[in-house]
């Protein structure tokens, strides 16, 4: 075969690309992270592609999103200034090394663990475990945009958002934050479609027979004060 007298390089990406192409379906639109023990494979995206090859396969790879990389870094960074988000790994840990305590916080955080310097929640109902994202408003907003704005999200309502992040993230209040975003969403707001009857053309009003049949109201207002301190006009049109 071919691949055999590829580099160790190539073969460790070319597998990679293999892997996603083959659940490419479970993969696009969500956070995916590859654990490979090949170091030169971390840098690939910085590379400056002279082999057809890798080009090739670095086109493929960046349909996966790999702007999901940074936020992973952020949100790592993120887990180490959060005071809930820490006690949360110091409650782990303790759970790890077997002591006990009576601390609440011991039943409080039976969900989370700890796995590759991030901390994850996985509920009673959640299929897989969640990433927690720290309380950093814009860092929620960026994974928020990644999923709503991409190609593959097509800007959903908030139900199918919600669905959507609920899989691979977890945060408080997760559902109000989504709504609030969609909300304040552009292009959802310019692009959403009409749900009523398109209204019909203007119609003249019917020239009553007699006076004071038909009649128009109106305020002028905003006026100078007069001596009597009115400071506006009721204007009546037959």
């Amino acid at each position: 075969m071919a691949e055999l007298k590829y580099s160790s390089q190539q073969q460790g990406l070319f597998a990679i690309v293999n892997a996603l192409a083959a659940f490419r379906i479970y993969c696009l639109d969500r956070p995916v992270m590859i654990e490979t023990d090949h170091k030169s494979l971390e840098h690939i995206f910085q590379l400056k592609m002279a082999n057809r090859r890798l080009a090739r396969w670095y086109d493929k790879l960046a349909e996966y999103q790999p702007v999901f990389a940074n936020l992973i870094k952020t949100i790592i960074e993120g887990h180490k200034k959060d005071k809930i988000i820490q006690q949360i790994r110091r409650v782990i840990e303790r759970r790890r090394d077997g002591s006990t305590s009576r601390d609440v916080s011991e039943t409080q955080y039976k969900a989370y663990l700890v796995e590759i310097n991030l901390v994850w929640y996985q509920g009673s109902t959640d299929v897989k475990p969640r990433i927690v994202v720290p309380n950093i408003l814009n860092l929620k907003h960026k994974i928020i945009a990644e999923v709503h704005g991409s190609i593959y999200g097509g800007h959903p309502g908030s139900d199918r958002m919600c669905l959507k992040l609920q899989t691979d993230w977890q945060w408080p209040r997760m559902i109000r934050t989504i709504k609030k975003y969609i909300a304040d969403c552009e292009d959802c707001r310019r692009n959403k479609s009409r749900l009523s009857k398109t209204p019909g053309l203007m119609k003249p009003l019917q020239i009553p027979d007699e006076r004071w049949r038909s009649i128009s109201i109106d305020f002028i207002t905003d006026l100078p004060d007069t001596k009597r301190a009115n400071n506006f006009i009721w204007v009546v049109v037959d």
